[in-house]
């Protein structure tokens, strides 16, 4: 990840101090990814702001989408979200584009989760799912991401997932960011994103035998693609509306995570903040439905229980909420169909990711109605390979590839650790 041009503290304290009136009395990094740097700002002992300074390069949109979109939320719904002081979009000022937001005072979510009692952890899971459920009631015409309109309207725009913008992708202007008017419509433009990125990745004065993997290596991406887009044209249930013919779409707010969400410290069961509002966009009301992945089991983070009786209680509020027929209380139940499957690969890097994208895609395949290959699919997942191992721990959990790569070598050191002991 590139380091970025070096910030210069004291145009960023004049600029806070043209914001706020105060100087700050301390300057602290948070953190650092592919468009931006965080820092959090001391004003007082009790006053806390925080900076994201974006990269020259990243897109304008990203802050954009990212200010209408806390703005929608803070006007429409009863969602505590960080005040926003200030902004920038043009990189020609002498601190660069960037956002000046207020600071909640507490602690965050996922630090004190574990350590609060079943009736706390019951009562934030239930206030999470009262306010999702209460968002999902937002139907937009359009998969993509929001802005704010020429009239103070809001607006679906561009996408601003990370997979079409990061590592240099925002350079790409020849990608289809959308909006687009139908599911299938924004999954063809995933797999053709791929495609396209792979092509655009130079080999210049290498040798001719990397030259020669580098064009192996798209060759796999484009055969990947190509299954991808035959699933897509396959797959059932894909554009499925609402029975009332409202918009199908609304917010998935699935990129929120426990570390966005701040309590109280004197009171943990009261949220006070929820940040994480980068990269929000709409989708089909059975992928906003599916449950939070801060609720989902995973192989790499043993349970004591805890997810599951959170789950069964986000299940029953919003089975409350929107009555026990709506898409959302359906979704609950979908997230295993080949819709979701496919939804989640278009994330993936097919250039980085393909060793596992391709066995991913072709099980799939093997499932659908009329194409079912039982042995074929047994040969894939089976677990005494490593693609096997890989494929199967990537469709039970929401880990990246290298984490299921990861998981797949280390059970298989286990399991040669235990046969040589014995």
């Amino acid at each position: 990840m590139s380091a970025g041009p070096s910030i210069d503290f004291e145009i960023l304290k004049q600029t806070v101090f043209e914001v706020t009136g105060e100087l700050p009395s301390g300057i602290n990094f948070i953190a650092r990814d592919d468009t931006r740097r965080t820092f959090e700002i001391l004003l007082n002992p009790r006053h806390v702001i925080a900076c994201e300074i974006y990269y020259p390069h990243a897109p304008s949109y990203l802050i954009n989408s990212k200010i209408a979109t806390m703005r929608f939320i803070r006007d429409f719904t009863p969602i505590p979200v960080p005040r926003i002081l200030a902004f920038e979009v043009d990189a020609s000022h002498p601190l660069g584009p960037f956002i000046m937001l207020e600071r909640a005072e507490g602690r965050t979510l996922e630090s004190i989760l574990l350590d609060l009692s079943h009736n706390e952890q019951d009562a934030l899971a239930a206030q999470l799912a009262r306010w999702f459920a209460k968002l999902s009631r937002f139907k937009f015409d359009f998969i993509g991401s929001l802005y704010s309109g020429k009239e103070d309207n809001f607006i679906i725009g561009p996408m601003v997932k990370k997979q079409f913008f990061s590592e240099g992708r925002a350079r790409l202007s020849n990608l289809d960011r959308g909006p687009y008017k139908t599911v299938k419509e924004y999954l063809l433009a995933c797999t053709q994103r791929e495609i396209d990125c792979s092509r655009t990745l130079s080999a210049q004065d290498a040798s001719v035998a990397y030259q020669r993997d580098l064009e192996d290596c798209r060759v796999q991406v484009e055969q990947s693609m190509a299954v991808m887009e035959s699933l897509i044209q396959k797959c059932p249930g894909l554009d499925d509306s609402e029975v009332d013919g409202s918009s199908p779409f609304s917010f998935d707010l699935h990129g929120i995570s426990l570390k966005d969400v701040v309590v109280a410290s004197d009171e943990p069961s009261r949220i006070v903040s929820v940040g994480g509002w980068d990269c929000i966009c709409t989708m089909p009301l059975w992928q906003c439905g599916r449950l939070p992945r801060w609720l989902v089991g995973s192989l790499s983070e043993p349970d004591d229980g805890t997810k599951v009786r959170l789950a069964a209680i986000y299940r029953h509020v919003i089975s409350a909420e929107e009555g026990k027929e709506s898409l959302l209380v359906q979704a609950l139940s979908d997230s295993d169909s080949t819709r979701c499957a496919l939804l989640d690969l278009c994330e993936y890097d097919a250039f980085k990711d393909g060793f596992l994208l391709r066995p991913a895609l072709e099980s799939i395949a093997a499932t659908l109605p009329g194409n079912e290959d039982m042995e074929g699919l047994s040969a894939l997942l089976d677990p005494s390979t490593v693609i096997g191992r890989v494929a199967r721990i990537s469709l039970m959990t929401t880990g990246s590839a290298g984490d299921a790569l990861s998981l797949a070598f280390s059970e298989m050191t286990m399991g040669e650790g235990k046969r040589k002991g014995n």
